[in-house]
């Protein structure tokens, strides 16, 4: 047989099982009729071959083993079983345009790791213009660990860089490779897949091209193709090894508004080189805590807000019907009281899960606290209302002047943006003698004297900030008016509120009556509650408290606070190398995230008041005038390293106005100071597999 036939027959082998026209008999029968190969990896190898028929072998890989091989190029634990020195880089491109914008995104994920040396690279890149850059790189040589980060807000103008050295005195490099890939892949579950695996299955028209490059003893698979269900033209090259391990591969997908590219790489043995920069800047051990839990749990829950959550909410109306918008019940809206201020409005107000009807004033209380039954049909009759503390007529406790927001005059601004309020009320001067007050029952509700106010409220603005936006507030004889400086007009109309065109305000106008002296303001809002407002002016701030209701002050005890080291600790270093600081940052200026966003002090810029290093017996500081604060740390192993599994408790003095922070005396710096804290990238597995577009989901199209 000469050459000619061999090649001949190589195109048949090939082509064959891709149309069904030969069976397994008849190809391995035509193999047997070609000479011998040499080569173990080709079809027709033949141990007794002679050298000179090498030319002749006949290289047949199919499309499943392609397929098997793209299953596993992005798992590490895969290729180290075939290697101890292994690794992989993916890089992925997607531009997208969209009405009047452009999105270009890059994503690059390196994994390196050689277990012999106890060494790891593995590094993670988002790159969203216009939007944000997150880089983040650890690299581990043994109980060497460098963390290179760069996080960029380009919306905000912001960008912190760092490159660090900490340590880990037990390393373990697979716990550090399995956290980066579990951060990797995080969001990306099994319905992830199958949205990936949304763009449909390979058409049977996809030109398929299967080869064997002898010079670069290489098998590569190009397969293209036309998804319609996606409006996407694909084009995927596969490149493996004369092994048929996988070298490479790429993915393109393009349309008139979108491109992607992606492009993969498996590095084996020399091609693994891991080294650390040891002079790098020294950064505390991180350390992630499960969780905080209070042993006093049930105390703090009785006094955890000023709100009343525990209190039922009534809303009062002149008028209430089971069922009675016969619209919006034919509508599926039944099984409620529908309610109005007055039986004669055409239109209902709003509908409740419960309503009660009182015989004496008339009126209906409704609440939705009682969730919603069919027996609240028959609610009308009930007296729950009647069991609250709340109202003008119900005082029946001591209340409190609660303290709890400082304003500024608006007219004192120079002018009415965010910042320039915000730091206005953050300048005020100290809270009056008068805030925290104890109001007995018996001088309830407050009465209004006849002394002047020191401000004019319906021609004076006052300020104040809530989540983080500006609102101005002027109170009428007839209106709580709030209005918002960011809104625009248009803004203002779309959320029905009314424009104030001659300042330029967007409002939500409230009806109330209202009244005040030189100390007090009474409101009386739309469903009936007076509330009463203590008010000071000091220099251009308007110091407000509202009523709150107590029994009595309540007395101050001791915090116990655990907390314990997750499983998910990577990084362990002697407990001996730490101690717990006392810490008191009323003095310390506050900080700003890469988002603009205030944040507290950094502890090293707080004056630390009292220390000790960590340790496994109970240890106790005291400072100041009787506070102190008690600790001690549970080596759950009884390794002497911070490691998973780990608690410490704390137990603190009441009224404590300090904190308490660990430091890491190795790294001389505060463990939540670390700069080697993974940073959290919520959705990037599932960005990184919707970009990769093909890889994860050629395996599941083998049909």
């Amino acid at each position: 047989m000469n050459r000619a036939f061999a090649l001949l027959a190589s195109l048949i082998l090939i082509a064959t099982p891709l149309s069904g026209c030969l069976s397994g008999e008849d190809i391995e029968g035509l193999v047997d009729d070609i000479l011998g190969c040499m080569d173990e990896n080709a079809a027709n190898y033949e141990e007794n071959a002679t050298a000179e028929a090498l030319g002749d072998c006949i290289y047949l890989v199919s499309m499943q083993t392609f397929l098997d091989e793209l299953e596993d190029s992005l798992d590490i634990d895969s290729l180290l079983e075939q290697s101890p020195k292994a690794g992989f880089s993916y890089h992925v491109e997607m531009t997208v345009e969209e009405p009047g914008m452009t999105i270009e995104s890059t994503v690059e994920r390196v994994v390196k790791v050689d277990l012999a040396n106890s060494s790891a690279y593995l590094r993670m890149k988002m790159d969203m213009a216009p939007y944000m850059t997150i880089d983040y790189a650890v690299t581990q040589v043994g109980e060497v660990v460098n963390v290179d980060q760069t996080i960029s807000m380009m919306m905000t103008g912001t960008s912190e860089s760092s490159s660090t050295q900490t340590r880990d005195n037990d390393p373990d490099i697979m716990q550090l490779v399995d956290s980066f890939e579990d951060s990797s892949t995080s969001g990306l579950d099994e319905a992830d897949m199958e949205e990936i695996d949304g763009f449909g299955e390979i058409p049977a028209d996809a030109n398929t091209s299967i080869s064997f490059d002898t010079k670069e003893m290489t098998h590569s698979l190009v397969l293209e193709y036309y998804d319609a269900e996606s409006d996407l033209d694909y084009r995927l090259s596969v490149l493996l090894s004369e092994d048929e391990n996988l070298i490479s591969f790429t993915q393109e997908a393009s349309n008139e508004s979108t491109e992607m590219f992606a492009e993969y790489t498996t590095m084996w043995g020399d091609a693994i080189v891991i080294t650390v920069d040891e002079t790098l800047p020294l950064t505390a051990l991180p350390i992630d805590w499960l969780e905080d839990e209070s042993e006093d749990e049930g105390d703090l829950d009785d006094w955890d807000d000023e709100d009343g959550d525990d209190e039922m909410s009534w809303a009062e109306y002149g008028h209430c019907e089971w069922e009675g918008d016969e619209e919006a019940v034919a509508a599926g809206d039944d099984v409620r009281w529908w309610c109005k201020n007055d039986a004669s409005d055409e239109e209902w107000e709003e509908w409740w899960f419960y309503c009660e009807n009182d015989q004496d004033d008339g009126m209906w209380y409704c609440t939705d606290d009682f969730g919603q039954s069919a027996e609240h049909e028959y609610s009308a009759d009930g007296t729950q209302h009647l069991n609250t503390d709340g109202g003008e007529d119900a005082w029946t406790m001591n209340h409190f002047w609660g303290c709890g927001l400082v304003n500024v005059l608006a007219d004192s601004l120079d002018d009415r943006e965010n910042d320039t309020i915000a730091a206005g009320i953050s300048a005020h001067p100290d809270f009056p003698d008068w805030c925290g007050e104890v109001v007995g029952v018996d001088d309830l509700p407050p009465e209004i004297g006849g002394g002047e106010p020191t401000y004019d409220p319906s021609t004076t603005r006052y300020a104040t900030v809530r989540d983080g936006e500006a609102q101005l507030i002027t109170i009428t004889d007839e209106n709580f008016i709030i209005e918002f400086p960011f809104m625009s007009e248009s803004d203002c109309e779309m959320n029905g509120l009314v424009w104030n065109a001659e300042d330029g305000l967007c409002g939500n106008h409230i009806p109330v009556s209202f009244a005040m002296d030189d100390t007090i303001q009474a409101i009386e809002w739309p469903d009936g509650m007076t509330e009463y407002v203590r008010y000071e002016v000091v220099d251009n701030h308007l110091f407000i408290a509202f009523l709150n209701p107590t029994i009595e002050e309540p007395e101050e005890e001791s915090e116990t606070k655990t907390a314990t080291v997750n499983s998910s600790q990577i990084f362990n270093a002697p407990i001996s190398e730490f101690e717990l600081r006392a810490i008191d940052c009323s003095d310390a200026p506050t900080t700003t995230d890469a988002m603009g966003e205030e944040n507290d002090p950094n502890p090293s810029d707080c004056d630390v008041l009292a220390s000790a290093v960590l340790s496994t017996s109970e240890t106790t500081l005291s400072f100041g005038e009787g506070d102190w604060v008690t600790f001690v740390y549970d080596d759950n192993d009884g390794d002497g390293m911070i490691s998973a599994g780990d608690s410490m408790t704390i137990t603190s003095s009441p009224g404590e106005d300090w904190d308490t922070n660990i430091y890491d005396l190795w790294a001389d710096e505060y463990i939540t100071e670390s700069s080697a804290q993974n940073p959290m990238l919520p959705g990037f597995g599932s960005l990184l597999a919707a970009l990769g577009l093909l890889g994860a989901a050629m395996a599941s199209r083998r049909d």
